[in-house]
C-alpha cells in the first residue's frame, strides 16, 4: 500500500499545510520544507501568500476586522486558523497559491462565533455545493461515530424524530447511500 506523506513534511516539499493549535485557536502554524513554525514567524513570502488570499475574499477580510484583529500578524494567524485549521495532511498552498479553504470542527461553530460562515467555510458535502447546518453537523458527527438515533437524540437533547429529519437531509445533501458511505464522508471531512 502506498501512503502519501503529509504536505510540507520533507525538506524538498515546498507545499504548505496550515493548522491551528487545538488548545489555543489564536495560534496558527504551518509546515513546509520539513519545518513547522508559527504563522506570525513565517518568512515574508509565506505571509504574502496569505495576504494575497485575504485580499481575494472581502467578506473574510471584513470579518477579521469585525472580530478586532487589527495587526498584520493577528489577521494572518486568525485567517489561517479559521480557513485552514485542520492538520489533514493535504496541502493548503501549492506553487504559491491557496488551493482551497477547508472546513474543520471549530468548537465555536453552532452560534458561538459571530462571523461563522463568513470567515470560515461551511461544511460542503454535495457535488452541487450543498452544505450542512450546525445541527446537521452535530448529528452527522455522532452518527458517523456509530451512535444510534436514540443515543444521538439523548446526547443532543432533541427528539428521535428530529434526528431522523436531520439524517434525511444529510443523506440528500451529500448523496451518500448508506452508513458506510456516511462514515467515509465524515472521515474525509475531518469529523471523525
Amino acid at each position: 500500500m502506498i501512503r502519501i506523506l503529509p504536505a510540507g513534511l520533507l525538506p524538498s516539499d515546498t507545499r504548505i499545510e496550515f493548522f491551528n493549535d487545538p488548545t489555543d485557536q489564536e495560534k496558527s502554524y504551518f509546515i513546509t520544507k520539513g519545518v513547522a513554525a508559527r504563522v506570525k514567524d513565517a518568512a515574508e513570502n509565506i505571509k504574502n501568500i496569505i495576504r494575497k488570499d485575504i485580499a481575494k475574499h472581502a467578506v473574510k477580510a471584513e470579518a477579521l476586522v469585525y472580530l478586532g484583529y487589527e495587526t498584520d500578524n493577528e489577521q494572518l494567524e486568525k485567517y489561517t486558523s479559521c480557513c485552514s485549521g485542520a492538520f489533514d495532511g493535504k496541502a493548503d498552498v501549492v506553487n504559491g497559491e491557496f488551493l482551497h479553504n477547508e472546513w474543520w470542527p471549530c468548537p465555536k461553530r453552532g452560534g458561538e462565533c459571530p462571523v461563522e460562515g463568513r470567515l470560515c467555510d461551511a461544511l460542503v458535502v454535495g457535488p452541487n455545493g450543498d452544505y450542512l447546518t450546525a445541527s446537521e453537523i452535530k448529528v452527522f458527527t455522532l452518527a458517523a461515530r456509530g451512535l444510534q438515533n436514540k443515543e444521538i437524540a439523548y446526547t443532543l437533547g432533541i427528539s428521535e424524530e428530529t434526528v431522523k429529519v436531520h439524517l434525511k437531509h444529510i443523506y440528500a445533501k451529500s448523496g451518500v447511500m448508506n452508513k458506510s458511505e456516511l462514515i467515509l464522508l465524515a472521515f474525509k471531512k475531518n469529523l471523525i
